[in-house]
């Protein structure tokens, strides 16, 4: 966890990046791992301190380890739990504190988060019934993740959506099942179209969402990987919106129109990669290309570089081959360290 705070606190895009990076096949093991890397975000933007930051991401990444206690055949059912089955299934948030607990863990915020994401606003959740002040909240914001990022999975009974999409689902449920406020905040810490988005512009273009404008939320800075004809572009296009302000015809400021599912024009930011390449005026940042779509070497917008080639990606992330050597996380590489926007 304190490696993820640390490259999280030096680069939030960036970090979002690698996390996309992930293999979506093993819901359980992803499912914890962005649930750790949203808690630390969300915690980075309410600007609490780095301790608390490592405990919400400890909670966020045990957030479900209940789990591991119950039968598995609860966690794959394609359809609806029976009523014996709805209540075994909520009693991992028991479990998990039970384990939290004989581990000799500590972590007041981390304990909220496994004891109380489950609760809701109205009262309506468990496994206490809290509501509204009652809710600490780590455990709140826990709630917010974990819907969050189970509404943008692979799962049993449900194919993922995309980003924007679960960010409205939330966005429904404010002052319902969500505090408000904090909901708000959450919505500021991704922005309205978060990093790795597919999106189509009101000029048809299709792009992916590399980086955020903070004072223009609505403006994101995104490569286009599509024409207005949805052919590849050659060379791919970097485009910061909040710099544009009329299309090609000169009528209208080009803006994001829709946020596109995974897959779209066969387009995936989750999907394994070919090409990583690293670049930005202050910022590291890490894409990827599905084979199909791999740019050409002189293809690049300007400041960015190829730094490697993807061999591998499973559910630890890439693995690249760089200069003869294969890096990956498990060996403790981080390529925002290893490789910044500044040339390092």
């Amino acid at each position: 966890v304190e490696p993820m705070v640390q490259s999280l606190i030096r680069n939030v895009d960036a970090f979002f990046w690698l996390m996309a990076l992930l293999r979506r096949d093993d819901y359980a093991y992803s499912h914890a791992v962005h649930c750790s890397a949203l808690a630390a975000a969300f915690g980075r933007h309410l600007a609490l301190p780095r301790e608390v930051l490592v405990d919400l991401a400890t909670g966020g990444m045990l957030l479900d380890i209940g789990k591991a206690a119950l039968p598995d055949g609860l966690f794959k059912h394609p359809g609806p739990l029976s009523p014996e089955a709805v209540v075994a299934m909520r009693s991992h948030v028991g479990e998990g504190l039970r384990v939290f607990d004989e581990s000799g863990l500590e972590g007041t915020w981390a304990r909220e988060i496994l004891a109380g994401h489950h609760e809701r606003h109205d009262g309506s959740g468990y496994p206490n019934g809290l509501k509204g002040d009652q809710i600490p909240l780590a455990a709140r914001m826990g709630g917010i993740i974990d819907t969050y990022d189970a509404i943008c999975s692979d799962r049993p009974h449900a194919k993922g959506a995309s980003r924007h999409v679960a960010l409205q689902a939330v966005y429904r449920a404010s002052d319902k099942l969500y505090q408000g406020e904090v909901v708000e905040q959450f919505l500021q810490c991704l922005c309205v179209y978060p990093t790795g988005s597919l999106v189509e512009l009101s000029s048809g273009e299709v792009g992916i969402v590399m980086a955020q404008n903070q004072a223009r939320r609505l403006r994101p800075r995104v490569m286009l990987l599509l024409d207005a004809d949805k052919r590849p572009y050659r060379p791919y296009r970097d485009i910061d919106l909040m710099a544009v302000e009329r299309d090609a015809g000169g009528k209208t400021a080009v803006r994001i129109v829709a946020s596109l599912e995974p897959g779209a024009h066969g387009l995936d930011p989750a999907a394994p990669a070919s090409l990583a390449l690293t670049g930005g005026e202050d910022h590291a940042l890490l894409a990827t290309f599905p084979p199909d779509v791999a740019p050409p070497l002189d293809s690049l917008p300007g400041g960015f570089r190829i730094i490697g080639r993807v061999v591998a990606a499973d559910r630890h992330g890439p693995a690249l081959l760089v200069d003869g050597r294969v890096f990956d996380e498990r060996g403790g590489w981080d390529p925002f360290a290893e490789w910044s926007g500044q040339g390092g």
